[in-house]
This record gives structure tokens, sequence and C-alpha cells, in this order.
């Protein structure tokens, strides 16, 4: 791919995330985006790090975060009026509000956006669970026989991230679709109707990082799925974060 510009040129890239309940993991997710945005505005002053939170009660949100508000009850019409508000976006990150990315990570995904990739994602993935204080590395999806499941080198769910063209095409509704089923599934058909360059990158690879937290009441519980290894927790945060947030993350 050629480069789409110099390295200054200016890109407002925007997290997209949605929220329901967990007060306290939403509060330890705010904090790694104020920590990121910071890291960006040092490595790279002509990005716009900006966050749209979509919320569906009386959730207290910061002022620097843009939010908006929809239902919990469709979390396809949640997620795409979260989407709407990203308007104006050269890119737009996809994260659950239970995921942490290190600029490691963005890194990756910067590197991938100079390079002129409108569809970038991760192809496996870290967990931390709040009960047990225990990460898992997921190694990403495997080749499967089922021809409905997810194969090998497929997209995670977590850390995609759109080009602004891609939104634009999609009507800034990547989840649109009448059919009842999940959301990274109705992306995947949406952008299946598109041409467009894209590329995945390995974290443990790439030595970056990026972190799903597990909670008692996440909607896919803690364990060792497939294709997963147990790792150890503390040095392995050790090796990302400081020693503040470390203990808020085993506080939670």
């Amino acid at each position: 791919m050629s480069n789409i510009g110099p390295h200054k040129k200016h890109h407002k890239i925007t997290i997209l995330t949605a929220i329901w309940k967990r007060p306290k993991i939403v509060k330890i997710f705010l904090e790694s985006y104020l920590i990121l945005k910071a890291e960006v505005a040092r490595k790279y002053p002509h990005i716009e790090l900006n966050l749209v939170i979509v919320k569906s009660g009386g959730e207290k949100i910061p002022s620097y975060v843009t939010t908006c508000d929809y239902p919990n009850d469709n979390l396809v019409d949640k997620w795409n009026n979260g989407a709407l508000a990203c308007r104006g976006s050269d890119y737009v990150i996809m994260l659950g509000s239970d995921d942490i990315i290190h600029i490691s990570y963005f890194d990756q995904v910067f590197h991938r956006i100079l390079n002129g990739f409108e569809y970038i994602y991760v192809l496996d993935f870290y967990f931390f669970d709040t009960v047990s204080k225990k990460m898992l590395y997921w190694a990403g999806y495997e080749q499967n026989n089922n021809p409905n499941a997810y194969q090998r080198g497929a997209a995670c769910g977590a850390g995609r991230v759109l080009s602004k063209r891609l939104m634009e095409e999609l009507n800034w509704k990547p989840w649109q679709s009448e059919r009842k089923i999940g959301l990274d599934t109705i992306m995947d058909i949406n952008l299946r109707q598109l041409d467009y360059s894209y590329d995945g990158f390995s974290l443990k690879e790439t030595n970056s990082f990026a972190m799903d937290i597990k909670g008692p009441i996440s909607l896919t519980p803690f364990g060792q799925w497939g294709n997963t290894v147990f790792i150890d927790t503390r040095p392995t945060l050790k090796e990302w974060f400081d020693y503040k947030f470390i203990r808020k993350l085993l506080k939670l």
C-alpha cells in the first residue's frame, strides 16, 4: 500500500463504545482513555483523539466525552446511534466499555492508517478477570470445520477500526440489519458488500497490548476457551501499565 500522506497530516480519530451498568469498570475505561489520549498527544500532536459513549440511563459521564442516550433493549440501534455521533471522524475505533487499549495498539493502528488501510483489526486479545484476578491470552480464532464459525485469521470484535469512507458507505450505521444476529456478524456481512483495503495484526507478534476486563456480569464469562492459555497477571500488567493503574485494576 502506498502512504496516504505525510506523518503530520491531521487525523481525527474517535473511539466509540457503549455502556450499561458496571460503573467501576467504566471508570477504569475512562481513566485508560485519558492515559491513551495523553500518550497520543505526546507522540502524535497532529492527531485529534475523541471518545463517544452511548449510555442508557442516568450514568454520569465526564464533560470531555461526547455522549448520546439510547435504550439498552436494542443493541443494534444503540451502537448505530453512537456511530452516527462519530460523523466527521477520519477513523472510528470500536471498543467495548470493558476494553483497554494501550498506546502500543494505537501505534500499530496508526501505522496502518498511514499506509492507507481502511479496515484495521486485531487477531488475538488479552483478558483480565476481576473475580479471580487471573489473565488469559487468546491467540485468536482457530480453523474450524463448522462453516458458520469464525475461521483462523478472522477479526476480533474489539478493536476494529473503520475509515470515514467505509462509514459513509455504511451510512454511519455499520451494524444495520433486520436479522437478529450478533453485532460482529452484522458488521462482517455489511463489509462484504464493499471494496476496501484491510489489514489485521497480532498483538503478541507486534509486541502491542489490548485487554478485555471480565467481571461477574460480562456478556461472555471468563474461562479458558479454545486457543487460550493462562498467563501471569502481575508481570503482564507491569509490562504495560504503571503501579497506580494496576492497583486500581486489581481492586475491581
